[in-house]
C-alpha cells in the first residue's frame, strides 16, 4: 500500500469514526467541514445531526489514536545525522544563482520553441501593422497639407 493510499484510509477511518459517511474521500475535507455541505455526509441516523466545527474536528483528532501518534512523531526533533548529507540543503537554494538562471532560461526557450507558431504569427502581425502605419501616416500628412 502506498503512502497516499494509507493517508486516504486513515482519513476515511477517522471520519467514519467521527460519524460521517465514507463516500466523501474523493470530495475532500473542505466540503465536509463546510457548514452548507456537512449535513449530507452525516452517517449516524440514530443521532440527530449537529454541525461540527473545524476546531471540534481538530480537538477530536488530537484525542484519536492516529492524531496522538502523529503528534508524538512531530514532537520528536529531526535528527540530521541519520540522513545523507546531500539530502538536506544548507543554503537558500539547492544550486547557485548561475545554474538557476541557466535552468530558468532553458525552460523559457523550451516553451518558446513549443509555441513558436504563436510567436512567429504575432511578429508577422506586428510587422504588417507597422508597414501599414508607415504607408498611411505620410499619405494622411500629404492630404492635410494640400487642403
Amino acid at each position: 500500500m502506498s503512502v497516499i493510499h494509507l493517508v486516504l484510509v486513515l482519513k476515511l477511518f477517522w471520519f467514519v469514526y467521527y460519524g460521517l459517511k465514507a463516500n466523501f474521500v474523493l470530495v475532500g475535507v473542505q466540503q465536509v467541514t463546510s457548514k452548507k455541505d456537512q449535513w449530507q455526509y452525516w452517517a449516524r441516523k440514530d443521532e440527530p445531526y449537529s454541525f461540527v466545527t473545524v476546531k471540534d474536528f481538530v480537538e477530536a483528532f488530537q484525542l484519536f489514536h492516529i492524531g496522538q501518534k502523529l503528534g508524538e512523531d512531530l514532537a520528536t526533533p529531526f535528527d540530521k545525522s541519520k540522513c545523507h548529507p546531500n539530502a538536506l540543503t544548507t543554503k537558500k537554494y539547492g544550486v547557485n544563482k548561475k545554474e538557476l538562471l541557466r535552468a530558468c532560461a532553458s525552460r523559457e526557450f523550451l516553451l518558446m520553441k513549443r509555441n513558436s507558431f504563436v510567436y512567429i504569427f504575432k511578429a508577422t502581425q506586428v510587422r504588417n501593422i507597422q508597414s501599414l502605419i508607415l504607408f498611411i501616416v505620410p499619405y494622411l500628412k500629404l492630404e492635410s497639407s494640400t487642403k
